[in-house]
């Protein structure tokens, strides 16, 4: 066992380059599950197959704060007793904290399949994706203990001093996710439910990289009495997980809300909905400005979102993108943003 005695002598230069960059590759690495299964869908089921992926998200956005909250909690952990070289209990706050992982995963899973598709309807699934929804979760749900797990384990095996480990850990899951995904949907034709089982073998093979690490950590070693249920010490790993826990729940109510949030919040009160437009000419430009396009890239790039948008919502709703008579406001906003805010600010003042 190595103690990573050099996170006290080495330069913090070195060290930021050293842990920070393989951890932003990771964080975009993890954020490649979602997007190559919307595009692989997107070809292969539709735009119905990506409304159902999408109804999806916040359970697992659920999750992963879950698996956070230990992760995070249990690196700071780990990072604390380091530094004040008392190296005797990590490995029960590292074990103690993928067992909770795990279990707050079992937890996730057993509400989603009891709840089933009115949970789903509850997170915007409609009626003509609910199905899909439904094929492509319930798949989902069966890998969320062990990838909860495995994200706690990226975490702790970061602070101990790997992170290039937990990059190549995740960045192999997504690889066999990516080749995965075209051979289930296309050449299996298995749909949604191809995607679904890419997704998962990709988190199992994560995990599984990350478990072989705890074999030969630098700081700690486990045990079964590591995994043995201490409440002290959980309290610590909790006190410190609480705020990356915090971040990701209230992404997860971002997400449920999401586009379409007029009709997903239109049985509530105290909801004002606002419309944001801007006539075609000002909406091209604009577009020409940021990305460098030329006049037709720019027409083509708004006609595509238009049509993606307008369809989404109406898969969601079953009413047309922009109705006026969905909203309270409906504001140009070709007046400028300052002046979009102030008119938008001004109407809610004076309701």
């Amino acid at each position: 066992m190595e103690s990573p005695i050099y996170l006290g002598t080495e330069k913090p230069g070195k060290l930021l380059l050293k842990f920070a960059v393989p951890c932003i590759f990771s964080l975009i690495i993890s954020c490649l599950y979602n997007i190559v299964d919307q595009i692989f869908v997107g070809n292969g089921v539709g735009y119905l197959g990506n409304a159902a992926t999408g109804v999806i998200f916040p359970v697992t956005v659920i999750g992963w704060g879950i698996s956070l909250f230990f992760g995070d909690g249990a690196a700071a952990a780990l990072s604390v007793s380091l530094g004040k070289n008392e190296t005797e209990h990590i490995h029960r706050s590292v074990g103690n904290s993928i067992l909770c992982s795990f279990l707050g995963g079992a937890a996730l899973i057993l509400i989603s399949y009891i709840w089933g598709d009115g949970l789903l309807r509850l997170i915007g699934a409609t009626d003509a994706n609910l199905a899909l929804a439904h094929d492509y979760g319930f798949i989902i749900y069966t890998m969320i203990p062990l990838a909860l797990a495995q994200n706690t384990m990226a975490s702790i095996i970061r602070a101990d001093g790997s992170p290039k480990y937990a990059m190549g850990a995740m960045l192999a899951g997504a690889v066999l996710n990516i080749i995965g995904d075209p051979v289930a949907i296309f050449a299996l034709d298995m749909g949604i439910k191809g995607a679904a089982y890419a997704t998962i073998m990709g988190q199992f093979v994560s995990f599984c990289i990350c478990a072989v690490y705890l074999t030969r950590s630098r700081s700690f070693r486990l045990s079964l009495s590591s995994f043995r249920l201490d409440w002290r010490l959980l309290k610590q790993v909790m006190a410190l997980g609480a705020s990356s826990f915090l971040t990701q729940l209230f992404m997860g109510a971002c997400v449920i809300v999401g586009r379409a949030a007029d009709y997903v919040l239109r049985n509530r009160e105290n909801v004002v909905r606002i419309f944001i437009h801007a006539p075609k000419p000002y909406r091209v430009k604009k577009v020409m400005e940021m990305y460098g396009d030329t006049e037709q890239e720019g027409k083509k790039s708004i006609a595509r979102s238009d049509t993606a948008r307008g369809t989404y919502y109406k898969s969601i709703s079953g009413h047309v993108w922009g109705d006026p008579h969905q909203y309270e406001l409906s504001v140009d906003s070709s007046i400028g943003p300052k002046k979009t805010a102030e008119l938008i600010c001004s109407y809610i003042n004076h309701m």
